[in-house]
């Protein structure tokens, strides 16, 4: 598999991770378990963040690094408003 092949499965992996925790998240609201839903909202958006640093190349690890790179790369480089 080749670099930009293995870049995309990076991606659609974070992608369907993010999908399957928003999913859950529907799920644990519907069932009146609200922490839970907003554990999983959570992690959908890290999910979605880790997908699109691994579309820019950024590099990144845990969830700290994650905020980071958030902030540095797509917040202050005016990508998505920091509201």
């Amino acid at each position: 598999m080749s670099q930009p092949d293995t870049r995309l499965a990076l991606i659609g992996y974070w992608l369907e991770k993010s999908a399957l925790a928003l999913a859950a998240a529907e799920r644990e609201r519907a069932a009146g378990d609200l922490s839970l839903a907003i554990n999983r909202v959570y992690y959908a958006c890290f999910y979605a963040v880790c997908a699109v640093l691994s579309a820019d190349e950024v590099p990144y690890g845990k969830h700290s690094t994650v905020r980071v790179a958030l902030h540095q790369h797509l917040v202050k480089k005016g990508r998505i408003a920091a509201t």
